[in-house]
Protein backbone atom coordinates (compact mmCIF):
# COMPACT_ATOMS: atom_id res chain seq x y z
CA UNK A 1 0.00 0.00 0.00
CA UNK A 2 1.12 3.27 -0.79
CA UNK A 3 0.90 6.04 1.25
CA UNK A 4 0.17 9.48 -1.10
CA UNK A 5 1.15 12.84 0.87
CA UNK A 6 -0.67 15.90 -0.44
CA UNK A 7 -3.04 14.19 -3.02
CA UNK A 8 -5.93 16.75 -1.66
CA UNK A 9 -3.74 19.78 -2.39
CA UNK A 10 -5.17 22.91 -3.85
CA UNK A 11 -1.73 24.51 -4.44
CA UNK A 12 -0.71 25.39 -8.07
CA UNK A 13 2.83 24.22 -9.09
CA UNK A 14 4.04 27.23 -9.92
CA UNK A 15 3.59 28.62 -6.30
CA UNK A 16 5.16 25.43 -5.15
CA UNK A 17 8.30 26.03 -7.24
CA UNK A 18 8.84 29.64 -5.48
CA UNK A 19 8.83 28.26 -2.38
CA UNK A 20 11.22 25.83 -3.01
CA UNK A 21 12.99 28.29 -4.79
CA UNK A 22 12.99 30.13 -1.94
CA UNK A 23 13.94 27.66 0.73
CA UNK A 24 16.99 26.64 -1.25
CA UNK A 25 18.23 30.26 -1.57
CA UNK A 26 17.40 30.95 2.34
CA UNK A 27 19.45 27.39 2.71
CA UNK A 28 22.76 28.79 1.29
CA UNK A 29 22.12 28.00 -2.43
CA UNK A 30 23.61 30.86 -5.12
CA UNK A 31 21.56 30.11 -8.23
CA UNK A 32 17.91 28.52 -8.37
CA UNK A 33 16.39 27.70 -11.73
CA UNK A 34 13.12 26.29 -13.01
CA UNK A 35 13.08 24.41 -15.76
CA UNK A 36 9.87 24.07 -17.94
CA UNK A 37 8.57 22.11 -20.24
CA UNK A 38 5.44 23.32 -22.90
CA UNK A 39 4.96 25.76 -20.22
CA UNK A 40 4.79 24.23 -17.00
CA UNK A 41 7.36 23.93 -14.08
CA UNK A 42 9.06 20.55 -14.64
CA UNK A 43 12.58 20.70 -12.24
CA UNK A 44 14.49 22.42 -9.85
CA UNK A 45 18.20 23.49 -10.92
CA UNK A 46 20.44 25.22 -8.08
CA UNK A 47 23.86 25.62 -7.31
CA UNK A 48 25.45 25.83 -3.76
CA UNK A 49 29.32 25.75 -2.29
CA UNK A 50 29.90 22.77 -1.29
CA UNK A 51 33.67 21.89 0.52
CA UNK A 52 34.58 20.93 -2.31
CA UNK A 53 33.77 24.12 -4.59
CA UNK A 54 30.27 25.27 -6.24
CA UNK A 55 28.05 22.48 -7.20
CA UNK A 56 24.91 22.32 -9.58
CA UNK A 57 22.05 19.65 -8.80
CA UNK A 58 19.14 19.06 -10.09
CA UNK A 59 15.69 17.47 -8.70
CA UNK A 60 13.27 16.20 -11.09
CA UNK A 61 9.46 16.39 -10.83
CA UNK A 62 8.29 13.31 -12.40
CA UNK A 63 4.81 14.08 -12.85
CA UNK A 64 3.88 10.89 -14.85
CA UNK A 65 4.80 8.60 -12.01
CA UNK A 66 2.74 10.79 -9.74
CA UNK A 67 -0.28 10.50 -11.75
CA UNK A 68 0.05 6.66 -12.25
CA UNK A 69 0.21 6.29 -8.81
CA UNK A 70 -2.68 8.28 -7.92
CA UNK A 71 -4.59 6.70 -10.49
CA UNK A 72 -4.17 3.23 -8.93
CA UNK A 73 -4.33 4.10 -5.51
CA UNK A 74 -7.99 5.87 -6.20
CA UNK A 75 -8.58 2.30 -8.19
CA UNK A 76 -7.40 0.27 -4.93
CA UNK A 77 -9.61 3.04 -3.02
CA UNK A 78 -7.13 4.49 -0.95
CA UNK A 79 -7.58 7.82 -1.26
CA UNK A 80 -11.04 8.59 0.02
CA UNK A 81 -10.65 12.77 0.08
CA UNK A 82 -10.82 13.18 -3.79
CA UNK A 83 -13.09 12.22 -6.42
CA UNK A 84 -12.46 9.57 -9.57
CA UNK A 85 -12.16 12.36 -12.02
CA UNK A 86 -9.47 14.39 -9.75
CA UNK A 87 -7.32 11.25 -9.35
CA UNK A 88 -7.35 11.32 -12.89
CA UNK A 89 -6.12 14.63 -13.66
CA UNK A 90 -2.67 15.08 -14.66
CA UNK A 91 -3.06 18.87 -13.23
CA UNK A 92 -3.91 16.87 -10.01
CA UNK A 93 -0.88 14.72 -10.31
CA UNK A 94 1.33 17.97 -11.09
CA UNK A 95 0.43 19.88 -7.82
CA UNK A 96 0.54 16.68 -5.43
CA UNK A 97 4.23 15.88 -7.02
CA UNK A 98 5.30 19.29 -6.61
CA UNK A 99 4.45 19.41 -3.03
CA UNK A 100 6.17 15.77 -2.51
CA UNK A 101 9.22 17.21 -3.66
CA UNK A 102 8.66 20.62 -1.28
CA UNK A 103 8.08 18.85 1.57
CA UNK A 104 11.33 16.86 0.74
CA UNK A 105 13.43 20.12 0.19
CA UNK A 106 12.35 21.11 3.52
CA UNK A 107 13.16 18.03 5.20
CA UNK A 108 16.82 17.75 3.80
CA UNK A 109 17.19 21.75 4.45
CA UNK A 110 16.25 21.25 8.21
CA UNK A 111 18.48 17.72 8.63
CA UNK A 112 21.67 20.78 7.05
CA UNK A 113 20.27 23.16 9.40
CA UNK A 114 20.76 20.73 12.19
CA UNK A 115 23.98 19.68 11.24
CA UNK A 116 22.85 16.31 10.87
CA UNK A 117 24.15 16.34 7.35
CA UNK A 118 25.80 18.29 4.65
CA UNK A 119 24.30 20.01 1.56
CA UNK A 120 26.14 17.53 -0.76
CA UNK A 121 25.65 14.45 1.42
CA UNK A 122 21.64 14.51 0.88
CA UNK A 123 21.69 15.64 -3.07
CA UNK A 124 24.31 13.70 -3.85
CA UNK A 125 22.07 11.61 -6.16
CA UNK A 126 21.04 14.94 -7.98
CA UNK A 127 25.01 16.42 -8.21
CA UNK A 128 25.15 16.73 -11.81
CA UNK A 129 28.35 15.26 -13.30
CA UNK A 130 28.73 16.05 -17.13
CA UNK A 131 26.74 19.03 -17.55
CA UNK A 132 23.41 17.57 -17.83
CA UNK A 133 23.04 14.36 -16.34
CA UNK A 134 22.69 13.46 -12.32
CA UNK A 135 24.88 11.53 -10.63
CA UNK A 136 22.20 8.85 -10.35
CA UNK A 137 21.20 9.10 -14.11
CA UNK A 138 25.02 8.66 -15.37
CA UNK A 139 24.84 5.43 -12.37
CA UNK A 140 21.65 4.06 -14.21
CA UNK A 141 23.18 4.15 -17.66
CA UNK A 142 26.54 3.57 -17.21
CA UNK A 143 26.64 1.69 -13.62
CA UNK A 144 29.79 1.80 -11.37
CA UNK A 145 32.11 3.04 -14.33
CA UNK A 146 30.58 6.42 -13.66
CA UNK A 147 31.35 6.19 -9.54
CA UNK A 148 34.85 4.40 -10.18
CA UNK A 149 36.25 6.71 -12.90
CA UNK A 150 35.88 3.35 -15.02
CA UNK A 151 36.49 0.47 -12.77
CA UNK A 152 34.55 -1.62 -12.48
Amino acid sequence: MAIVENYTTSISATKTAAEIQRRLAESGASKVMIEYRDSRPSGVVFEAQTEFGPRSFVLPIDVDAMHQLLVAEKRAGRLPGISAPLARDRAQAERVAWRVVAEWVRAQMTLIAARMATLDQVMLPYLVVDGQRSLYEAYRSEGLRELTGGQR
